[in-house]
């Protein structure tokens, strides 16, 4: 009692019994860290898949990859509470703010807007046509909106939008009813395999070769667009686009319309 602990001498005093203790370390530092050969530069045994070795060397860098969702996940909610907690605050204007949208996006805001702005600016030059004393011609839907498409087609991937044309209505207003939980923030880039990449956009360079010129339809524009996106590398409209513009009418008889107005579409 009332000792010091000693250590007891049981293992053997010779320079293998270490070697070996130092190997076993070795080892199950390996093992917890899931370093394979791969990784450490050491040849892999005679018949071992090319792919299983690069599977390997992938899977040790998970722990790098985990390290970087954690810090992507404090950036996340770094936005969520702080940066778009700010942007509420400053919805209580009227300011015209722009956007950049994908394929699917442009189609279905244009969808909505070209038709009424077509009537809208039909509207407007036949009345200053009749106040004129001059002749008009009959409004033609896909005419109008050919137009319109052209005129928007210099935006490219851009559109602007305010919250009311009238200016009666703020951006606080339009967003009342909005859920800012569904807001998706995406903060980091894993890494992703190049091996995959490179097939993926080889197969769609073929893909463009073979079709000699001729347009997608829309469900190949649709498909293409989706493996494009999954990439990750480019994006789906980087790609030219060439839109069919309706063939003018030739012949149009020429109306006068009403003065009540009645012929002008609303």
């Amino acid at each position: 009692m009332n000792k010091p602990l000693t250590r007891v001498a049981n293992d053997k005093p010779d320079i293998s019994a270490l070697q070996n203790f130092g190997n076993m370390w070795q080892s199950l530092g390996r093992e917890l860290t899931s370093t394979p050969d791969a990784m450490r530069g050491n040849t892999l045994p005679s018949g071992t898949p090319y792919a299983l070795g690069q599977m390997l060397a992938t899977q040790s860098n998970s722990l790098f990859e985990l390290m970087t969702e954690n810090k992507g996940l404090s950036a996340e909610d770094m936005m969520r509470f702080f940066i778009i907690d700010q942007m509420k605050k400053q919805l209580k204007n009227k300011d015209q703010i722009a956007a950049i949208l994908d394929d699917a996006g442009i189609t279905e805001i244009d969808s909505i807007y070209v038709p009424h702005a077509a009537i809208k600016r039909y509207n407007a030059r036949a009345k200053e046509a009749v106040l004129n004393g001059q002749p008009t011609q009959p409004f033609d839907p896909a005419a109008e909106q050919g137009s319109m498409r052209q005129e928007i087609a210099g935006q490219g991937n851009k559109r602007f939008f305010t919250p009311d044309e009238l200016g009666e209505m703020t951006w606080a207003e339009v967003f009342l009813d909005f859920e800012w939980d569904s807001i998706k923030v995406e903060v980091t880039n894993e890494n992703t395999d190049k091996q995959a990449v490179l097939t993926s956009l080889s197969s769609a360079f073929q893909t463009i070769a073979s079709l000699a010129g001729r347009p997608m339809t829309p469900d190949e524009r649709m498909v293409f667009s989706k493996i494009m996106s999954q990439t990750g590398t480019v994006s789906p409209m980087q790609l030219s686009q060439t839109a069919a513009q309706p063939a003018p009418m030739v012949g149009a008889p020429i109306q006068t319309p009403k003065v009540d107005g009645g012929a002008l579409p609303r």
